[in-house]
């Protein structure tokens, strides 16, 4: 969550990539392979929702891309 530009978390930065992108990754990387879990480390949704949000959307885009590699 570091290196996601405006996520909420221990080194939060305007500069980073930007949260599409970051989606766009764990889709490509989870279709390319054999992951079998996804860490989401140090984000904090305290005072901004969308952090929270973000990482659901992280989970969400993970698990479907397995099904479609395992379906």
């Amino acid at each position: 969550m570091d290196c996601i530009e405006y996520a909420e978390a221990s080194a939060s930065t305007p500069v980073g990539i930007t949260p599409l992108h970051a989606r766009q990754f764990v889709t490509f990387v989870t279709r390319g392979s054999k992951c079998a879990y996804l860490h989401i480390s140090e984000g904090m949704a305290l005072q901004n929702a969308n952090t929270g949000k973000l990482a659901s959307y992280l989970v969400t885009d993970f698990i479907k891309s397995i099904w479609e590699v395992v379906g």
